[in-house]
């Protein structure tokens, strides 16, 4: 039986190794009776969603550079602040 360490790096690791059937029945396993280990797996999961939809909305913005004329405009609002 996978105690909760090996589990942990497992499900870190997860995207990026590939795990033995034997492994993935043991991480199965100890996922349905550690209640610990499934929230740690739940949080993974929204941590890498946050990141692909953070990086998906920089890729999105990264093809747009803003025009110069609005550059110029907040330049110039950004030194009208500073003078107050």
């Amino acid at each position: 039986m996978l105690n909760c360490r090996e589990v942990s790096y497992m499900l870190t690791l997860a995207p990026e190794e590939p795990i033995s059937r034997y492994r993935k029945i043991g991480l199965g396993l100890h996922l349905m009776i550690c209640k610990h280990c499934r929230r740690n797996q739940q949080q993974l999961q929204t941590i890498r969603q946050w990141l692909a939809q953070q990086s998906a909305a920089e890729a999105e913005h990264a093809d747009h550079p803003l025009p110069a004329d609005v550059r110029e405009r907040i330049a110039q609002q950004l030194g009208t602040q500073d003078e107050h």
